[in-house]
C-alpha cells in the first residue's frame, strides 16, 4: 500500500531467507502470474584489480555488462581498491569469477568479481539457484567430489563497502 516502502524494499536487493536467495517482482493487474521473471536480480558487484589509469566508469560498465545489465548506479570508492556496480544478474547462470582484460595490446590482466550480498551459492557449479546437495555435479559423482573440485568459494563474497547503508523494514 506504501509506495515508498516497496521502492526501498526493490533499491535494498539481493534479500535472503536463511541464507537462501529470495527474489521479488513488481506485478501489476495487467501481468499474468506465470510472465512474472524470477530469474533477474540486482546485485552490487564489486570489480577489483582493475589498473588504476582504468578506473573509471567506462571501463566498470564495460567489464560488468558481460555479466548483466548494468543499471545506472555506480561508485568508485575514493582511496579505494574496486569499483562497486550495480548489474542484474540472471540468476539461472553461474556466478562469473572474473575477466580477462587487454592492458595495453601486449599485456593481459586479471580483474575479479566480489558480490554483495551474496547469499547461498553451490561451490560446485556457482549458481544461486540450489545448494551443493542439489547440484547436478555433486549428483552425478555419486558424492565423489572433494573440496579440490570446488570452482567458487566464499571469496566471491564481497564485503559491505562502507559507504552502504542497508535498511530494515
Amino acid at each position: 500500500e506504501n509506495k515508498l516502502d516497496c521502492e526501498k524494499i526493490f533499491s535494498a536487493q539481493p534479500w535472503s531467507f536463511d541464507k537462501f536467495l529470495v527474489v521479488f517482482q513488481r506485478y501489476y493487474n495487467n501481468i499474468l502470474i506465470w510472465d512474472l521473471d524470477f530469474e533477474r536480480i540486482p546485485f552490487w558487484v564489486q570489480v577489483h584489480d582493475i589498473p588504476i589509469s582504468f578506473t573509471n566508469k567506462t571501463v566498470a560498465e564495460g567489464l560488468c555488462s558481460s555479466i548483466g545489465e548494468v543499471c545506472s548506479d555506480f561508485s568508485v570508492m575514493e582511496g579505494g581498491d574496486h569499483v562497486r556496480v550495480r548489474v542484474i544478474l540472471d540468476i539461472s547462470k553461474p556466478l562469473c569469477r572474473g575477466r580477462k582484460i587487454s592492458l595495453d595490446g601486449r599485456n593481459t590482466g586479471w580483474v575479479s568479481f566480489k558480490y554483495e550480498n551474496l547469499p547461498s551459492l553451490c561451490f560446485w557449479c556457482g549458481c544461486l539457484t540450489h545448494g551443493e546437495r542439489d547440484c547436478e555435479l555433486w549428483i552425478a559423482s555419486g558424492g565423489s567430489l572433494t573440496g579440490k573440485d570446488r570452482k567458487y568459494g566464499t571469496w566471491l563474497r564481497a564485503p559491505l563497502s562502507n559507504n552502504v547503508k542497508r535498511s530494515t523494514i
